[in-house]
This record gives C-alpha cells, structure tokens and sequence, in this order.
C-alpha cells in the first residue's frame, strides 16, 4: 500500500476536530438565522397589527365622514325648505 493509499485510508486525527468545529460554525450559523427569521416574524407582526389599527381608524373616519356629510344634506334641506316658506 503506498502512503497516499494510507493517508486516505487514515484520517488524520485532526479530521475529527475540525468536523466539530465545522460543526459548531454551522450550528453558530443557524442559531443566528434563526434569530433573525423572528425578528423578521416579530415585525411582520407588528406591522400586521398597526395596518389593522389604520384600516379601522380609517373605517370610522369614513363613518364620521358619511355621518357628516349626511348632516350637512339634512342642513341644506332645512335651508331649502324655510327659504321656500318664507317666500
């Protein structure tokens, strides 16, 4: 057997220490995705939330609105209406 042949064949002693540093990285590694992936989760949610918050403000100023601008037809009818009898 040549020396190459027993080089591959005999893992130098090292091999097993750098696996678990390669794997120590890759744990690092998807530790720190994983943090990142729920902070992204965690502001996805928030901006979900305030979006719901704007959308129903924005709904009861579009209630108000109407409400107004029904209130403002009923003014203009009064109007009408005392402007003919006066006449």
């Amino acid at each position: 057997m040549s020396s190459k042949e027993l080089s591959a064949s005999n893992p130098s002693p090292n091999t097993r220490e750098d696996d678990d540093q390669k794997a120590e990285v890759i744990r690092r590694r998807a530790g720190y995705l994983r943090a990142i992936a729920e902070a992204s989760r965690a502001s996805a949610e928030a901006r979900l939330e305030k979006a719901e918050q704007d959308r129903t403000a924005a709904k009861g100023s579009c209630q108000t609105a109407e409400a107004d601008r029904r209130a403002a037809e009923e003014h203009r009818c009064s109007v009408k209406k005392l402007r003919q009898a006066a006449k």
